[in-house]
């Protein structure tokens, strides 16, 4: 059977009033968003719907209509926490007083879940924040400070003791090769450049490998060209 929307609200209590009114006067009827509302989160998921079936609208408008002086209660107001006595042959509490006393009660109690919600998630994050440990320098950053001041020796000297530390690190062993590179010793640069691509057989260690000893052939060559050219000391 199709549901219709009488009201729409943001506060539960309100909400919880109506329909407790509509169910005690034989209407049944569904709080859409109650779940949400109750966990405090009403005013971010959406409005509660007080709904009943299509069969019934008309009779539920005009209940709720009727108590429409009484529902609609101020924000501070607080309902007495006993029942008036006036004797022995009193009437108990008016259940709809009963309701509202019960429906205030819950709403501060969700408030107060919702705070101690909040203040252990703080208290959580704050614990992980003081755990992360604070992070360690990188045994390359006086490396890199030296290559760029140009302070090959220097260099040179740290990234030996790295390789001395972990000989099968193939970075360690690319990086040496790479600073004999830039000082000129193209033969340790080499042997470097084999050991980190033994270490690592990438396509990329393979071609500055490659184009190392190319170089150093080259060299090598013209080397041998000049000192062929060179003329010869006459014998004395």
């Amino acid at each position: 059977m199709p549901m219709v929307t009488l009201r729409t609200y943001t506060d539960l209590g309100q909400a919880e009033l109506d329909k407790s009114l509509l169910e005690a006067a034989g209407i049944p009827a569904l709080l859409a968003g109650e779940n949400s509302a109750s966990a405090g989160y009403g005013g971010v998921l959406g409005e509660l719907r007080l709904q009943v079936a299509e069969a019934d609208a008309d009779r539920a408008r005009r209940v709720l209509n009727e108590h429409e002086g009484f529902t609609s209660l101020p924000d501070d107001f607080v309902p007495p926490a006993e029942p008036p006595q006036s004797g022995a042959g009193s009437e108990p509490m008016d259940t709809n007083q009963q309701i509202l006393e019960e429906l205030r009660k819950l709403r501060k109690t969700n408030q107060w879940t919702c705070a101690a919600a909040l203040l252990v998630l703080v208290a959580v994050c704050v614990w992980a924040f003081l755990r992360i440990p604070p992070r360690q320098p990188s045994p390359w950053s006086d490396v890199s400070a030296a290559m760029h001041r140009y302070d090959y020796p220097t260099a040179l000297k740290l990234t030996q003791d790295l390789v001395a530390a972990h000989p099968d690190d193939y970075y360690a062993h690319y990086y040496l090769g790479y600073i004999f590179v830039e000082m000129g010793d193209l033969t340790h640069g080499e042997a470097e450049y084999a050991r980190a691509y033994e270490l690592w057989p990438s396509e990329d260690m393979q071609k500055r490998l490659e184009a190392v000893r190319k170089r150093r052939q080259s060299e090598t060559s013209r080397t041998n060209d000049l000192n062929g050219t060179l003329p010869s000391t006459p014998a004395r």
